[in-house]
């Protein structure tokens, strides 16, 4: 469906719905004579009450117009399609009904057609995801300017990395903090061997690229060896760790989302203000939740580590 039809159709619906309603509120009486439909006097307040409604669903139309002339995420759009499309149809099984008990006058069945029409397009349109494609056809609209500016981190120029005593090293490459445009990514490196302990991050995602040595990963859902050229992403809240294996020291890339204050960025710089070891658990624990994370857990033991090569899950 072409952006231009789409638009012009939600505005169609939505001003013949919101009149329709206006005048059934305003005169019921003229409204049926214009429809070539007849009402008893004392029904009328009955038939205003039920201009309400036809107003409600043309405005919910003129709204699903607006979001398709500001060119807003289709499943905004969808959402005004599936409910109008619900309404409507419900109101043309109903008149049916009564059409064919006798109850109203076969005149109606006009509104019958007319919702069911618009009930059939809209089923349609979102079975086939129309919506999805309804910027087709927008050649010559302005991209929407944006304030940002572009990030550029050279390889020759890591900038300062955080140390830990054990050889931990992280340095931050790349930060953006906006309010729709937030993350951070890290230079990290660790010593074969190593591993922290089970943890998950509160709010942050991550994901990492392995540059250079493998790891064993655990996860409740996933458990493996993964090496260079390898990638992993962990969700916010999923617990998991892994454990440096191999004779070559650890490298890879870290990518946190969002990437603000009290973040993953955080954790190293604490350590090393802090001239924490290894040993100062609870300390550590501390770090951890500066940087928005949670201890759950000791780190891969040697038997774990080997389960996890042969394939196991633990």
């Amino acid at each position: 469906m072409r952006r231009s039809f789409l638009i012009a159709y939600q505005f169609f619906i939505g001003l013949l719905d919101t009149s329709t309603g206006l005048l059934l509120i305003a005169t019921p009486a003229l409204a049926l004579r214009l429809m070539k439909l007849h009402a008893a006097e004392d029904t009328l307040v009955y038939i205003s009450y039920l201009g309400v409604f036809v107003l409600s669903v043309g405005l919910a139309c003129l709204y699903g117009g607006l979001l398709a002339v500001k060119g807003a995420p289709a499943d905004k759009l969808e959402v005004v399609w599936l409910l109008t499309a619900i309404t409507r149809g419900l109101v043309a099984v109903f008149v049916v009904v009564k059409v064919a008990s006798g109850a109203v006058e076969p005149g109606w069945s006009t509104v019958a057609f007319t919702d069911g029409t618009f009930t059939l397009i809209q089923s349609v349109g979102l079975a086939r995801g129309w919506l999805r494609h309804a910027r087709v056809g927008t050649a010559g609209r302005q991209p929407r300017r944006n304030h940002l500016s572009a990030i550029v981190s050279r390889a020759e120029n890591l900038g300062e990395a955080a140390i830990t005593s054990w050889g931990e090293r992280a340095s931050i490459r790349v930060l953006r903090v906006t309010n729709d445009n937030n993350f951070c990514i890290l230079d990290y490196r660790a010593p074969t061997g190593f591993g922290p302990p089970r943890h998950l991050h509160y709010l942050q995602h991550e994901v990492l690229e392995i540059l250079e040595g493998s790891i064993a990963v655990w996860t409740p859902d996933w458990c493996g060896v993964l090496h260079a050229g390898d990638i992993v992403s962990l969700p916010a809240g999923v617990p998991h760790t892994w454990r440096s294996i191999g004779d070559q020291a650890l490298h890879f890339t870290v990518i946190v989302t969002p990437g603000g204050p009290g973040g993953f960025k955080e954790f190293f710089t604490t350590i090393q203000q802090r001239n924490l070891t290894i040993a100062d658990i609870s300390e550590l624990v501390v770090a951890a939740e500066i940087g928005g994370m949670q201890i759950i857990g000791p780190p891969l033991s040697e038997e774990e580590v080997e389960r996890l090569k042969l394939g196991e899950q633990l």
